[in-house]
């Protein structure tokens, strides 16, 4: 039996995180492999895409897929043998010429990794009460920017990913940019969204019609995702998105997740707009390698 296949049986008698199961893997258009190693009355497996573009073999996550990594047998595992695992798996790795990988948050304790560069990334966990509770615990500026959007915005949920995406894109056209995924990359995972039944896709409007932003969450057995959203710049300031991702949140709660993943950003104004949530920041790894020398040349012209 191939590490793949038995990955796959795994998935089907173990609960995994959602962007680690198989389906979510199949849907991105590079293939995904799997390595495993048995050690001390414990499994592990490593997940991992590996893309081929313009002659050079990248590890990366995919697109929509913000953790990729390692999962153990033993959720409660000790930091010597998570350690002593992922050394392990690591050594039975694939060549490439570019590693960037972001890790799954289980992931608090690294071994030594020879040549590669470890960052630390952030996020941001809500946990969920009840929804009281939750929004006692909201800075004041959103709890008047959430009352300024109740009266004249109307939250839908609709199975649209084009219109999501039409505002989508145009969160990027005030910097006169375009968003990197591209519609078909949504419409895949959309669908996949709607056979697991485990996404909505919220929209906010007025009462005229116009459509203020968009909002996309996921759902594992645990924890609720916010995938990626979309404000109308012309209508900054309403509220809209505030109000948008507290009735994510609150509809979290009402399917009885434990935990609300903003998945944090690395640009300050977005990672501010999460904190008036009053979520708990965490860390996560990040690895990142250039072996190829005239990719990393490409990376230095790019600035």
């Amino acid at each position: 039996m191939s590490h793949k296949q038995r990955y796959i049986d795994y998935c089907q008698t173990h609960t995994v995180p959602l962007f680690l199961r198989p389906e979510w893997l199949d849907v991105a258009e590079t293939p995904w492999h799997v390595l495993y190693q048995e050690q001390n009355e414990c499994s592990a497996y490593w997940v991992y895409h590996l893309d081929t573009k313009w002659g050079l073999r990248f590890i990366r996550n995919p697109h929509l897929t913000p953790y990729t990594g390692f999962v153990f047998s033993n959720p409660h595992i000790d930091e010597t043998n998570q350690q002593a695992l992922i050394e392990a798996l690591w050594k039975q790795g694939p060549a490439f010429d570019v590693l960037d990988m972001d890790l799954t948050l289980n992931i608090q304790h690294l071994p030594s990794l020879s040549g590669i560069q470890v960052l630390k990334k952030r996020s941001n966990l809500l946990t969920l009460t009840s929804a009281e509770d939750v929004y006692q615990q909201c800075k004041p500026a959103l709890k008047r920017q959430i009352r300024k959007a109740d009266k004249h915005l109307i939250v839908e949920e609709k199975d649209d990913i084009s219109l999501f995406y039409a505002l989508h894109i145009k969160t990027f056209e005030k910097q006169k940019k375009r968003p990197n995924i591209s519609l078909a990359d949504y419409e895949r995972y959309w669908q996949l969204c709607k056979t697991l039944h485990c996404g909505k896709l919220f929209f906010i409007r007025d009462v005229a019609g116009n459509y203020h932003a968009s909002l996309w969450v996921v759902y594992d057995e645990d924890t609720a995702y916010y995938l990626a959203g979309g404000t109308d710049h012309q209508f900054y300031g309403s509220g809209a998105m505030s109000k948008l991702m507290w009735h994510a949140i609150q509809t979290a709660i009402d399917l009885q997740k434990t935990t609300f993943d903003f998945e944090g950003s690395m640009l300050p104004a977005v990672n501010k707009f999460f904190q008036n949530f009053s979520p708990q920041e965490v860390s996560y790894f990040h690895l990142h390698q250039i072996n190829h020398f005239l990719y990393r040349w490409y990376q230095k012209m790019k600035g």
